[in-house]
């Protein structure tokens, strides 16, 4: 059952398997997905006009006073109604969560069904029983009382009943790892509606610590977290105090011999295309979150469009997670900020509703989900989320990627390439819509030119390319960082060649589960030759503009893509495939 390749069949109907129907939902979701991000694109396009191309705020003036600024939140949201109702609806605390998501048993989830109904339809779920045989389950958490400030009162009775759970072990991490150095996150305050302006997690400041140090602060915090509650001290409660969330621990890297003893990674996820042994990453993108109630991770998505899967070895967690084709409504009403999370709108007196037009409207359409100890939770491809511990929580969390998701993956690099090409030569004329943008009929004028602008909607590489020449010193030598092209590079040189090898003696064809190797072999290899010649395409048209056949010119003299190597791989998948008739000669 660990081997992918092995565990499922392809022809099985089951639930939202990816038939006609469900092409044409896909098909639909992603037509809203390119209109929400035309739709930044404009508004961005507008702020630039504004400001005149962001050097002057006070610019801004005018489109706020005359009510340009409401039609342009308007136009963000894709509603022509006037927004009162919208308005009033932000006023609530809770409008949000009415999206649910499924709890599953891992002993009933086949890879076949996680595989159709997940990850290819890119689809959230819930898990439970993926981590009790999990060493840190005994090893990293003890068994404590409840919290006592989690009771409203001091009723010795309802004090008597308080219910046992599982914390974080401190002393057995301090003794083990305790010269151990981490990453330490800083938030002013206590969950994400305890400020008036949402600064305690826009900072984003972190420090490094030691283990040992770290484990000493939270026991005093706790210590300050039950005293204040015990003498009702209001004015020095403990959510005043600055929080301290060990993030992104690189556990499994720095004790490569703990691998499989401490936790193992559950046999749905084990297809990783970034760690672990099919990986190119070793195990770069596999960490471990320890943090006191109240500590938070902001509204954001994860790196590289990656999926995440997160599992709570002790505590509580909150999620509110949002679909891509929704993804515009979480901006700023200029398109240049995402959100800190779902309800900052809610915590800027007077103008948050104009400032984040779109949140209260994905506050309706979030997914809210209460994770508790023991489950596991898959966040799929371009899912912003945001996250809350209820409890003092220790989870295990990686990112990974693979067949299901490393088109989605390139399609983030071009999209994040292509940003200020969209209008091109339609600028001045759409420079003149802009200018009277404060009634509705404008606003259709817009959604019009928009339309037509947008025949070039997703920017070809030659013209993205030009856009960055065009931004040059200068020298008039482009370049770019290539970062993330090339790490998509390695993952799929890797992963292509290791299942070129892995099934070239043709007796691994004609095994019992041929059928299934045959999908996924074609399916992983497909989406590699597409990945590849997308690249090719991009450092071709560079090379093009550079006048440089040899090789690609970028900031890290260390991370150039060699273009003989990309074509060998590509040539060699397509053989690959034709040999072995999983495509058409």
């Amino acid at each position: 059952m660990n081997d992918p390749y092995n565990s499922f069949n392809p022809n099985r109907k089951i639930a939202i398997k990816c038939d006609e129907m469900d092409d044409e939902r896909k098909s639909y979701l992603q037509e809203r997905y390119e209109n929400g991000r035309r739709r930044l694109d404009v508004i961005r396009f507008v702020h630039k006009i504004w400001t005149e191309g962001g050097s002057d705020d006070s610019g801004l003036a005018g489109p706020f006073l005359d009510g340009r600024v409401r039609v342009l939140g308007c136009y963000l949201r894709g509603d022509e109604n006037d927004d009162d109702e919208i308005m009033n609806e932000q006023k609530e605390e809770e409008t949000t969560g009415k999206a649910k998501m499924r709890l599953v048993d891992g002993r009933d989830l086949s890879y076949e069904n996680f595989f159709h109904n997940h990850m290819d339809a890119n689809i959230p779920v819930v898990i439970k029983g993926l981590t009790k045989d999990w060493g840190a389950t005994n090893l990293w958490t003890r068994v404590s009382l409840s919290d006592p400030c989690e009771y409203d009162n001091n009723d010795p009775l309802e004090m008597n009943e308080r219910k046992q759970m599982l914390v974080p072990n401190l002393d057995y991490l301090r003794n083990k790892y305790g010269d151990e150095s981490v990453s330490v996150h800083l938030q002013e305050n206590a969950g994400f509606r305890n400020s008036n302006s949402g600064s305690m997690i826009m900072q984003r400041q972190k420090v490094d610590m030691d283990m040992n140090e770290y484990a000493n602060w939270w026991q005093e915090y706790c210590k300050t977290r039950r005293n204040n509650w015990s003498d009702n001290d209001k004015d020095d409660d403990s959510s005043s105090k600055v929080l301290k969330y060990l993030k992104d621990w690189k556990f499994v890297s720095t004790h490569p011999q703990s691998d499989g003893k401490v936790y193992s990674t559950p046999f749905l996820f084990a297809d990783d295309w970034l760690n672990g042994p099919v990986g190119c990453m070793g195990a770069a993108y596999r960490f471990c979150y320890l943090g006191p109630k109240g500590t938070v991770t902001p509204l954001h998505v994860d790196v590289l469009n990656s999926y995440s899967w997160s599992s709570n070895v002790c505590g509580k967690k909150e999620w509110y997670l949002l679909h891509p084709s929704h993804t515009h409504l979480l901006y700023h009403v200029f398109g240049n900020t995402l959100a800190p999370h779902f309800h900052a709108d809610l915590e800027i007196s007077g103008i948050g509703v104009e400032l984040y037009p779109g949140l209260a409207r994905a506050r309706q359409l979030a997914i809210r989900v209460i994770q508790e100890q023991g489950q596991t939770i898959f966040v799929p491809s371009g899912w912003h989320h945001t996250v809350e511990n209820l409890e003092d929580t220790l989870s295990i969390n990686h990112n990974w990627l693979n067949g299901t998701n490393i088109c989605k993956c390139w399609e983030r690099v071009k999209g994040e390439l292509s940003n200020s090409s969209l209008f091109g030569n339609n600028g001045d004329q759409f420079n003149a819509v802009v200018i009277n943008l404060n009634d509705m009929s404008t606003y259709h004028a817009m959604d019009k030119m928009v339309e037509s602008c947008n025949k070039q909607s997703i920017p070809s590489i030659s013209a993205i390319l030009n856009n960055i020449k065009n931004n040059q010193g200068r020298n008039g030598n482009s370049s770019f960082d290539e970062g993330d092209i090339y790490l998509l590079w390695l993952i799929i040189s890797k992963r292509g060649r290791s299942i070129m090898k892995e099934t070239r003696v043709d007796k691994s064809l004609t095994h019992p589960y041929s059928e299934q190797m045959k999908f996924q072999i074609t399916y992983d290899l497909t989406r590699i030759l597409y990945v590849a010649t997308n690249i090719t395409d991009l450092l071709n048209t560079f090379n093009a503009l550079n006048q440089n056949t040899d090789e690609v010119s970028v900031s890290n003299k260390d991370k150039q893509i060699n273009m003989n190597d990309l074509h060998t791989l590509i040539n060699d998948i397509t053989s690959y495939l034709k040999s072995k008739n999983l495509i058409d000669s």
